[in-house]
C-alpha cells in the first residue's frame, strides 16, 4: 500500500501561530527579516519570495526572489532610505525577475516605514504603499500518512481579498483534502468540509470557500455572515498577459 506523505509547514502554527523573528528587536525600528507579501499593490505568489534584512548596523540583505543583494540603509523613527546595493546576476523565469525589479524599486522610493502586528509596510513621500512584508517565523515539518492515497497534489493560489494579500496552498491525498492560508503573518491549516458547490474549508476561527478563481473568507470571531470576496491573482491580470 502505497502512503504518500503530506508536509505542512509549522507545527506550532497551528495550535498558535508562531512567534515573529523580530519578537525581541525593539518595537520603533524596522530590524528584522521580513518576507514579501504585496509589492506595489500586487501579491507575491510562488515561492519565489523576496526576503528583506534589516540589521541592526544598517546592513540591508536578502534576495529579491531570484538574486542576492546587499547594501546598506538608514532608518529613522518613521523614515528609511537605502543607498545602492550589489546583487547576482542569475537567470530565472521573466515573472521572476519583474518581480524582482519591482521589489527594488519598491527599496529604492521608500522613504518611510511602519510597523504593527501584521508585519512591515514601506511607504513612498506621497505616503502610497510600495511594499508590506510578514515578519519570518520559526517553523517546523508534520508528517501525515494518508491511507490508501497513490499521490499528493499540491497548488498553490495568491488571491487579493479586499486589498489584503492571502496565499493558499490546496493539499489533496487520497480522499483528504487541506488547504494552508498565510496572511497578515498568520498561518492556518484548514480541512475541507462539506459544501453545496465548491470546496469549503474550516480551520480556526476562519473559513475558506474556493470557487474558481474566486473565493469567500469568513472571519468567524467578527462577522460569520459577511465575508470577504477574494480574487486570485491570475484571474485578475489584463487579457493577454
Amino acid at each position: 500500500m502505497l502512503k504518500p506523505v503530506l508536509r505542512a509547514a509549522s507545527l506550532v502554527a497551528i495550535a498558535g501561530f508562531a512567534a515573529p523573528a523580530w519578537a525581541q528587536a525593539p518595537a520603533d525600528t524596522p530590524y528584522g527579516t521580513w518576507i514579501a507579501a504585496d509589492i506595489d499593490g500586487q501579491s507575491v505568489a510562488g515561492d519565489a519570495r523576496p526576503v528583506l534584512e534589516l540589521a541592526s548596523d544598517n546592513a540591508a540583505t536578502g534576495t529579491g526572489g531570484c538574486n542576492r543583494f546587499r547594501g546598506t540603509f538608514e532608518s529613522t523613527a518613521d523614515t528609511i532610505s537605502f543607498g545602492p546595493s550589489a546583487s547576482t546576476r542569475m537567470a530565472c523565469a521573466p515573472a521572476v525577475l519583474d518581480q524582482e525589479q519591482r521589489f527594488h524599486n519598491a527599496l529604492e522610493n521608500a522613504r518611510n516605514w511602519k510597523r504593527d502586528d501584521a508585519g512591515l509596510t514601506l511607504l513612498g513621500s506621497d505616503g502610497k504603499v510600495l511594499a508590506r512584508f510578514t515578519a519570518q517565523s520559526p517553523s517546523a515539518a508534520i508528517t501525515i500518512d494518508v491511507p490508501d492515497a497513490r499521490s499528493v497534489e499540491r497548488n498553490k493560489v495568491a488571491y487579493d481579498c479586499a486589498g489584503t494579500p492571502v496565499n493558499v496552498e490546496y493539499i489533496n491525498a487520497g480522499g483528504t483534502s487541506l488547504a494552508t492560508l498565510s496572511l497578515n503573518g498568520q498561518f492556518v491549516v484548514a480541512s475541507n468540509v462539506i459544501s453545496a458547490s465548491g470546496a469549503r474549508y474550516a480551520g480556526g476561527p476562519y473559513v475558506w470557500w474556493s470557487k474558481g478563481d474566486s473565493a469567500d473568507f469568513y472571519d468567524l470571531m467578527k462577522d460569520a455572515d459577511k465575508p470577504v470576496s477574494c480574487t486570485s491573482a491570475e484571474a485578475k491580470k489584463p487579457a493577454g498577459n
